[in-house]
């Protein structure tokens, strides 16, 4: 089992000498199965058109990008993890 929670801003995006940046993001994923308990932090900044400027949206994006880049590379090169 496993929720996601995402938090967005545009409101960061002024401060940072990023050209075409229009959202900064946090995703927690918290997993539980038979083995136990995980949670994963993601932060990441992104350039995207207008029409993703809702953290529904946003998340729905960002969940099919990681599956493309996880099949490819078994790595996502476009985020910063941490936790």
């Amino acid at each position: 089992m496993e929720k996601r929670t995402i938090w967005m801003s545009k409101d960061l995006t002024d401060y940072l000498n990023w050209p075409g940046l229009t959202h900064v993001f946090k995703v927690q994923s918290n997993r539980s199965d038979k083995s136990g308990r995980s949670t994963e932090i993601v932060y990441g900044i992104a350039s995207l058109p207008e029409e993703y400027s809702s953290a529904e949206k946003l998340s729905k994006y960002l969940r099919g990008h990681w599956s493309i880049e996880n099949n490819l590379h078994r790595v996502s090169g476009c985020i910063i993890q941490g936790g």
